[in-house]
């Protein structure tokens, strides 16, 4: 692209330049401002009604439109020609294009900051938006306020970023200047001060560091009334103390020991990929985010290449290897492993591209290498995850070309051995002296030849030799020829074939039916019990097979976690459900009991359940492949409280649909209310009400039907879920009374703890007082607290924070919430997490405890984005509004009181929609606008009439009573 013809520069400054010329005279402010705001907004379509009414409120609908009309006849005048290319006017809308020979520099800013190219956005970001600019348009210029905000924050934020990245590596002098750059934007900003902390102790400037603390200290006091964080304290701690100084960049930091390195150990023997390591090496070691693919058939050996690169470019890529097998593990669930690889947990994420979207967002901002691995399986879509690793150092591995080519990877072919490789690799295995016989080696070579140089069929039949030292390779040779001769393939696939099926011929009877077993896992991880229990034999004879496998390279072991796990490559995988046989129910079968009996066995532990997800999985579509439809549906009751508490909702939901396809199968109505019931608690967790809602009333009749009261009482307890969700409150009431009932009849214990839980949650909001929700709270924690912890006794902890705080207990509330953000954490339950933070968030703001009030905020925020909690989301944003309504950030405030409405009436959540209205009203009742003001505390008294709410009627009528004073 040539000299651009257009040229805005809006950030530290206000200039627009027109074929290298400065525009000078824009005849008008409104002018330069209608420039502004369309240059900001490039390709949208703005109705001439949007820019009449913003620039020209006070004006009759006519005069404004005429004012319209002049005003964009001068602006075209002032950009003569060019005007016809960066501007579409049409009789209804008016439109800046961003095209060739057009350059914005706050545009190019926002688009460096979304691709996570930090250093292009902090070189772009010189100053505020369009400093000491105005106009006579009151609308306009709160616009222009809030956008200044906007790209204040996201300039902020890259330059701490950046910063930090600087940090890890070590540049401290860049990192020191950037660290100084945010502080002249925001004297206040506590990072920087924490980052220029850092950069000076580290740069032996021991009492620069203290001073530049004092500093902060002092700031802080000054302009927000705050003291600094606990981590900056305990920084400057760590400083004084010689803890953190100049030898600490020599040193290992701790976090970086948990640094992520998720590909598996490289095989014994590699030979003969020189070349395509020095092309991997030169792709992946440039700046620029590259994505490269591996190609070549099964076996070839692009999977140990992928490994091999993984260690040797591990000093390279700072914040980790990360590795998935679309063959193995669903898309969904590599994501989750990849953002708990950085203790993020994306699991609750309701749908695979909200999770890849996460997921690509957190990537963007690492230098990771991930490695995608087996990317052939056509009925697994697996484009969410190359949409997640796009921008990213990837390496791809694939039999399919156009996989490679789609994604418009750089395709390094990865062919066979060369004859002379060959040699070499069995050379390795069997040691030089078996071929010191000028027959043995002719015969090695001859080996070679036979399995067309293929590396891993090369493996096995050097791995058969090694363990049988009696054998010659002149009779491998013959053995091969025999298997090549019984095998009639095609010339590509004999020599791995014929490789598998000499290891098979030399199998004792254990061994071969030991291997074929194998089929069973179908490559996925698995431990000696689980084989055991598929095999039926003895421990110590299984343990001694899968040794003798491991030997011959027809199965790999890995330690993990200090526990024995076993997996097959593919192809063996492949192979070794072939030789099964047709009788593959009853070992599926009892691979399918063992995880049953596992699951129910271990149901509270996540230590015990994360590794065997996967097979959690394979086993509930191997019971529902044999139509085990009873299976399937103990698999659901197992695993129901693990997947919702986990957050293994993807899990569920392909569980949940097979179940329900079985129970329309066989015609059970039981099975079918069952799954319904199950599902619409996960849908439920998703804020899915609608769906959630039809779910439930089917399950509901089936259950009349069938006259289950149980099933009715459980039916009625989501409905009754769903109404309190969306602020239904005395509707709410009825339903779980009803359920109340029917479970006491039916004696379903911990059904009915749920229940009282929901009635007590139910009457905080509909009772005058606390005392009948807190004396029900009370006493189920009681009863709880005789049982193992549980998702009840964590809500009915948190609830009693929320009466204690409502009370004005604030030490009570505050032991309550963090009692339960304990226990979620000690049994890994995010959702609940998210709920005590929640609380201790309120408990702090009500203190003015800010500092920790903020952290609070976005600890929880992060998590609500990781989870996809998006009803909680609601209460998190009005809270944060709340935050920077107390600490008179109007603008803030507004900006966060919008979101939570938009959010809100998303979700059909009208409690909370109806507080966010009171809320807008509160911040425009400061900023002494009575006439907006009254307008949403009018709306929110509708709402809180509507549903009956008399809290939030009583919080409207005292407000209305300031507003009569005025």
């Amino acid at each position: 692209m040539g000299q651009p013809l257009l040229t805005l520069t809006l950030l530290g400054t206000f200039e627009a330049t027109l074929n290298q010329t400065p525009i000078t005279v824009f005849r008008s402010n409104k002018i330069q401002a209608m420039l502004l705001y369309l240059a900001l907004q490039p390709g949208v379509a703005i109705p001439r009604e949007t820019l009449a009414t913003l620039f020209w409120p006070n004006d009759t609908e006519s005069t404004a439109k005429t004012n319209l009309r002049n005003s964009l006849s001068r602006l075209r005048k002032i950009l003569g020609d060019d005007s016809a290319v960066c501007l579409t006017i049409t009789r209804q809308m008016v439109q800046f294009n961003l095209v060739d020979g057009v350059a914005v520099d706050a545009v190019g800013f926002e688009q460096a900051v979304e691709l996570a190219d930090l250093k292009t956005a902090c070189d772009l970001f010189v100053g505020e938006l369009a400093p000491g600019f105005s106009c006579d348009a009151p609308a306009f210029t709160h616009w222009l306020t809030l956008e200044r905000e906007r790209f204040q924050r996201l300039g902020l934020e890259a330059l701490g970023e950046l910063t930090a990245a600087l940090l890890v590596q070590g540049e401290l002098a860049e990192a020191e200047r950037l660290a100084r750059r945010q502080l002249g934007l925001e004297p206040w900003r506590e990072l920087a001060h924490y980052q220029l902390m850092q950069v000076l102790a580290r740069q032996g400037e021991r009492e620069a560091a203290i001073a530049q603390f004092e500093s902060c200290q002092d700031v802080l006091e000054i302009e927000l009334g705050i003291s600094p964080s606990n981590e900056t304290f305990e920084l400057i701690q760590q400083i004084e103390s010689g803890e953190y100084g100049s030898g600490f960049a020599k040193a290992v930091p701790a976090e970086e020991l948990s640094i992520p390195f998720q590909a598996p150990a490289v095989p014994e023997h590699l030979v003969g990929r020189e070349a395509e390591i020095a092309a991997l090496k030169q792709q992946l070691s440039n700046d620029s985010a590259s994505i490269v693919a591996l190609v070549g058939m099964g076996g070839i050996g692009k999977s140990t290449l992928a490994a091999t690169m993984a260690e040797l470019l591990r000093d390279t890529f700072p914040d980790g290897v990360l590795w998935g097998n679309p063959h193995l593990s669903q898309p969904a669930n590599i994501l989750d492993l990849w953002g708990r690889a950085f203790g993020y947990d994306f699991s609750g994420l309701s749908d695979l591209e909200s999770r890849a979207t996460a997921v690509h967002d957190l990537l963007s901002k690492k230098k990771v290498l991930v490695i995608l691995d087996n990317l052939d399986n056509s009925d697994r879509d697996y484009q969410p995850l190359l949409r997640a690793v796009a921008g990213t150092h990837a390496i791809l591995t694939t039999r399919n070309r156009d996989v490679a080519a789609g994604v418009g990877a750089e395709i390094i072919p990865i062919s066979e051995l060369s004859a002379e490789n060959s040699l070499t690799l069995m050379t390795r295995i069997l040691g030089q002296s078996r071929l010191t016989d000028e027959a043995e080696r002719a015969a090695a070579e001859q080996v070679g030849d036979l399995l067309h140089h293929h590396p891993l069929s090369l493996e096995i039949t050097g791995q058969l030799l090694k363990a049988r030292p009696s054998m010659t390779v002149q009779n491998m040779v013959e053995r091969l020829q025999d298997a090549q001769r019984r095998t009639g393939l095609k010339i590509n696939q004999k020599g791995v074939r014929a490789s598998f099926e000499t290891s098979w011929d030399v199998l004792s009877n254990d061994l071969r039916r030991t291997f074929s077993l194998l089929g069973v896992f179908e490559g996925r991880s698995f431990t000696l019990e689980a084989l055991q229990a598929v095999s039926a034999e003895d421990r110590f004879d299984t343990e001694d097979w899968l040794f003798d496998l491991s030997a011959l390279s027809l199965v790999r072991s890995d330690v993990q976690d200090g526990i024995n796990r076993y997996s097959q490559h593919p192809l063996l995988a492949d192979f070794a459900y072939e030789k099964m046989g047709e009788e593959t129910a009853e070992p599926f079968g009892r691979m399918a009991d063992f995880y049953l009996g596992y699951a129910a066995e271990h149901a509270s532990s996540f230590e015990q359940l994360d590794p065997e997800w996967n097979n959690f999985s394979g086993a509930v579509q191997a019971a529902g492949r044999f139509d085990k439809w009873d299976q399937v549906k103990e698999f659901t009751a197992v695993l129901e409280r693990p997947w919702l508490n986990h957050g293994r909702y993807q899990d569920a939901i392909s569980a949940y649909s097979l179940a329900k396809r079985g129970a329309e199968k066989i015609g059970s109505e039981k099975m079918l209310a069952d799954t319904l019931l199950r599902w619409a608690e996960i849908k439920i967790e998703q804020s899915d009400y609608d769906s959630a809602w039809d779910d439930l009333e089917l399950a509901l009749s089936l259950y009349q039907k069938l006259e289950d009261g149980r099933g009715i009482g459980k039916s009625k307890f989501f409905q009754g879920c769903i109404l309190f969700d969306q602020g239904e409150l005395l509707k709410a009431k009825n339903v779980a009374k009803a359920s109340e009932l029917l479970l006491q009849e039916s004696n379903s214990i911990d059904d009915l703890y749920a229940n009282q839980e929901l009635l007590s949650c139910i009457l905080l909001e509909t009772e005058p007082t606390t005392a009948e929700s807190k004396k029900m709270a009370l006493n189920l924690l009681e009863l709880l607290e005789k049982k193992p912890p549980t998702d009840i006794l964590i809500a009915t902890i948190r609830l009693l924070s929320i009466i204690s705080f409502k009370e004005g207990l604030y030490e009570d509330a505050k032991r309550y919430a963090e009692k339960a953000l304990s226990i979620c954490e000690s049994l890994n339950y995010q959702t609940e997490k998210i709920s005590a933070i929640y609380a201790l968030l309120n408990i702090q703001i009500d203190l003015k405890n800010f500092t920790e009030a903020f952290m609070l905020a976005e600890q929880g925020l992060n998590l609500v984005k990781q989870l996809g909690a998006t009803r909680i989301k609601v209460l998190f944003l009005q809270e944060i509004s709340r935050l920077y309504q107390l600490q008179k950030e109007f603008s803030r405030a507004s900006h966060f009181a919008d979101e939570t409405l938009v959010l809100a009436e998303k979700i059909q959540d009208r409690l909370n929609y109806g507080y966010g209205l009171r809320q807008k009203g509160d911040i425009l009742y400061q900023l002494e606008n009575y006439s907006a003001c009254t307008e949403y505390w009018k709306k929110a008294e509708q709402v809180a009439n509507t549903l009956q709410h008399t809290e939030l009627s009583n919080q409207l009528k005292e407000r209305f009573k300031f507003l009569e004073a005025i």
